[in-house]
């Protein structure tokens, strides 16, 4: 939508001027206002969810007046692809899926056989239903005082989390997970080891897979603890250089596109990754500006729709943030010297960490029962919130 135009008044002594401040780049413009009757009449454009920031002084500088916005004389949009990418961080594979037993137990229970697969959160609810303790929640013993006074141990619990290789890793791949120092991991019957290492927060260790231990087809994670009131199932994470192919109970690991295009990324091998995505817009997509460019016009690059937290835009001049209207960036200098444009997503850590089984995934808000919802509201499938850039387009002033 275009900008809303309106005017601020305020009564203010003879000789008082307005600045308008401009909060992303700090730079300063006269406001242009008008002094009439013992009132200062400010003009100005906002924009939905936009600012407007004035500083009234009796001390006027010499400032540059309010660039006005030029008419747009063509736009065009680039093709959805296909573009060369980067990624800031290696790709995610969300293992959250599990069937246990119990291997030993005590006299509240014997030893078991292999439960149905479950996704985590729900195993762990059934592991405390069968040893008869709360669930974890608002409701529970709150971990202090249960470490302090509720020390009993249920037996030992065996887990297995499976994934399937497609595509054999040509770099190491490590396990992300939490409490290596309280439950034991192996792949495929090897043994890991935390390297001192943590992976996007302080809580999940790194654990390099030994080379050689992956295997094209079936691979398992297993994971085996003595099971206390403050044990706690949770999903696991592979992370490396691979592409992902999320499947129901089990995701298979596949070799990393070599382009992407503009749009949804979990059809495209990364439907768990959450970081920062590079597409490289090269410069013969701007040929078409660069025709139509006037000596003092400007090129702007309008990326559409998109999922995550913000947009940036990277040309030989610097780096501008696109994340509020007008949702524009200028790239003048680019599409002048014919150089590549550098066009990041910078995501959100929704698709890694959940909920991804919400049905649907849009809520309101967001709060642990969201994690282990029931009936219409649960889907065995992944439920992805939308990650990419839908479009962009090519806008000439």
């Amino acid at each position: 939508d275009a900008p809303r135009a309106g005017y601020l008044q305020l009564a203010l002594p003879a000789g008082v001027t307005a600045e308008g401040w401009d909060m992303k780049t700090g730079s300063h413009t006269a406001a242009n206002g008008e002094y009439k009757n013992g009132v200062l009449t400010v003009p100005f454009a906002l924009e939905s969810a936009g600012t407007c920031a004035f500083v009234f002084t009796a001390d006027k500088e010499a400032l540059p007046a309010v660039e006005e916005k030029a008419a747009e004389k063509a736009r065009f949009a680039l093709p959805t692809g296909e573009y060369a990418y980067s990624l800031d961080e290696e790709n995610i594979c969300v293992l959250d899926f599990t069937r246990w037993r119990w291997v030993e137990g005590d006299d509240r229970h014997a030893a078991s056989g292999w439960h149905p697969v479950a996704e985590a959160l729900k195993a762990d609810q059934q592991i405390r239903d069968d040893i008869g303790i709360e669930h974890r929640g608002g409701n529970m013993v709150q971990p202090w005082y249960s470490k302090l006074h509720f020390k009993q141990e249920y037996g030992t619990l065996e887990m297995e989390y499976e994934f399937e290789i497609e595509t054999l890793p040509k770099t190491p791949v490590t396990l992300a997970a939490e409490r290596p120092d309280k439950m034991s991991y192996a792949v495929n019957g090897v043994p890991l080891a935390p390297d001192g290492s943590i992976w996007v927060d302080i809580c999940f260790k790194r654990m390099p897979i030994p080379a050689g231990v992956l295997k094209l087809g079936k691979n398992t994670v297993t994971v085996r603890t003595v099971f206390t009131r403050n044990t706690n199932l949770e999903a696991l994470y592979l992370v490396g250089d691979f592409g992902v192919r999320a499947g129901l109970h089990t995701n298979t690991l596949t070799a990393l596109p070599k382009t992407l295009h503009f749009g949804d990324l979990s059809d495209q091998g990364l439907p768990f990754f959450t970081g920062c995505l590079t597409y490289t817009l090269p410069a013969a997509a701007f040929a078409g500006a660069a025709e139509k460019q006037s000596a003092d016009g400007k090129v702007l690059l309008a990326p559409g729709m998109f999922h995550g937290a913000l947009v940036r835009v990277i040309t030989p001049a610097g780096t501008q943030r696109v994340g509020w209207e007008p949702y524009t960036a200028d790239i003048t200098d680019a599409v002048k010297a014919r150089a590549d444009v550098q066009l990041v997503l910078v995501g959100t850590r929704r698709n890694t960490f959940g909920p991804l089984h919400l049905d649907p995934p849009i809520a309101f808000a967001y709060g642990p029962m969201h994690f282990t919802t029931e009936g219409t509201e649960w889907s065995e499938e992944y439920r992805f919130i939308p990650s990419g850039i839908e479009s962009c387009d090519i806008v000439v002033e």
